[in-house]
């Protein structure tokens, strides 16, 4: 990630979860891209809230560009937590967990789950709807 423009640290606590939407929400319309808050802020609720329901500890989300100065620019988003365990890529019942990295997978034109020293971080990046490749 290139320029981050949201770096903070989150409780577990489910209202962690509308703070993190509002706080990218407001980065993102003031740096004037409103073409992807609803897909970015999206994508950060399921992160977040993923984050802040299965680990202790809470988490630190982060959400910036990289390709900066190029013709392709790519909305970055990672949540850091201080849990080992991978989240549930797909959840095998309604009932069940897992639901939310779907939505994530649709979103997003690239994501996955990096080992930390201590914990995982969980990315995601989306690029702008003119750079996007087309869902079928």
């Amino acid at each position: 990630m290139e320029s981050t423009i949201v770096d903070i640290h989150l409780p577990c606590d489910p209202e962690a979860v509308n703070h993190a939407r509002s706080v990218v929400a407001l980065a993102m319309t003031d740096d004037q891209r409103i073409d992807l808050v609803a897909d970015v802020v999206l994508v950060v609720s399921e992160l977040v809230a993923n984050a802040v329901t299965f680990t202790t500890g809470g988490c630190t989300l982060r959400v910036g560009y990289s390709g900066v100065g190029s013709t392709r620019r790519t909305v970055v988003v990672e949540v850091d937590d201080c849990d080992d365990v991978n989240p549930l890529r797909r959840a095998e019942t309604d009932r069940q967990p897992g639901h939310g990295l779907g939505v994530v997978q649709q979103l997003a034109d690239r994501w996955g789950i990096g080992r930390l020293d201590s914990g995982k971080c969980v990315w995601a990046e989306l690029s702008e709807p003119s750079d996007r490749p087309v869902r079928e």
